[in-house]
């Protein structure tokens, strides 16, 4: 989503709310952590083998323009299931990989990013906000590409693929958002809805909800379980960001790169096919920089938990 687009939301809360509030994810500091709750930094779901689609629409994109890089819909065949992060990754898990040294201690939230969109002005999360131990179950931003993928190898995991991240958040039969039933119809352009829209915004004051406790909302889950695809921050994955072709494909990982050098996003307030691009490595005095980038990790097999206490 664009920045003005995410204005666009913040004018159309009025309209009502398709999700409400439910319990906050996990136990607060010093309670027992059950895994696969969000406080088990390892907690993952998974996504089945077999084909789906991707994208949407079967007319060429524009080439213009890289932020809408969402067609055309073609299918795509996982050969083998992959467990993806029931939710998003936290502040807390974030901490522990810095403690364990292999996470850099660097995500300096940059105040001109705010001050350069009114929508985003107000935004809970402060620099170096992950340090705090009562903002443990908080997604963990701002990361780039690099340190997003760090610290999923210190879990023992690896960045998802743009297609295994697509079809958890759409199913088989391309779904236009997680909680929704599946499309007749994913090669039709026609069909963007904006039902559940105030998922991206969290049905509340901007102010005080860009960014909150992962999992708040399970009424918005995925066909097979996971939060938070659409919604609080933005996740990195694998695939460098271009344009899809109109073949099937297999296992794909995106291109070897691309002219633009960016990689991939999702996730972020718009229909689960959609898909944005991001410089990987922003200059550390870039106002992007400090963009609500996060990250939820993906595994080969089964993972063990890794509770936070």
């Amino acid at each position: 989503m664009t920045r003005a687009a995410a204005v666009w939301v913040v004018a159309v809360l009025g309209a009502g709310c398709a999700l409400s509030h439910g319990p906050g994810a996990g136990d607060g500091p010093g309670g027992t952590c059950e895994p696969g709750e969000a406080c088990d930094c390892r907690a993952a779901l998974e996504v089945p083998a077999g084909t789906h689609w991707v994208g949407r629409g079967s007319d060429p994109p524009d080439p213009c323009c890289l932020g809408a890089l969402d067609g055309p819909a073609h299918r795509v065949t996982l050969t083998r299931a992959v467990w993806l992060g029931r939710f998003e990754a936290v502040a807390g898990c974030y901490a522990r990989c810095v403690a364990a040294g292999a996470c850099l201690d660097d995500l300096p939230w940059s105040p001109s990013f705010g001050g350069r969109d009114p929508a985003f002005a107000a935004t809970n999360v402060s620099d170096h906000y992950w340090r705090r131990a009562d903002n443990a179950l908080l997604p963990i931003v701002p990361l780039r590409w690099p340190e997003a993928r760090r610290y999923c190898e210190w879990l023992g995991g690896r960045l998802p693929t743009n297609a295994e991240w697509e079809k958890a958040a759409r199913g088989e039969n391309g779904r236009l958002r997680p909680w929704l039933p599946d499309p007749e119809d994913p090669t039709d352009p026609g069909i963007v809805t904006v039902v559940g829209i105030c998922a991206y915004i969290h049905c509340g004051p901007i102010a005080e909800t860009l960014i909150i406790e992962v999992g708040s909302y399970p009424q918005g889950a995925g066909p097979y379980g996971h939060l938070d695809l659409l919604g609080n921050v933005e996740e990195w994955v694998l695939d460098w960001a271009d344009f899809y072709g109109f073949d099937d494909e297999v296992d794909p990982t995106g291109p070897e790169s691309t002219p633009w050098g960016e990689r991939t996003i999702r996730g972020w307030g718009d229909a689960a096919y959609y898909r944005e691009s991001a410089d990987p490595e922003p200059p550390a005095d870039a106002w992007w920089r400090g963009m609500p980038y996060g990250v939820r990790c993906a595994f080969d097999a089964p993972p063990e938990p890794l509770p936070l206490y």
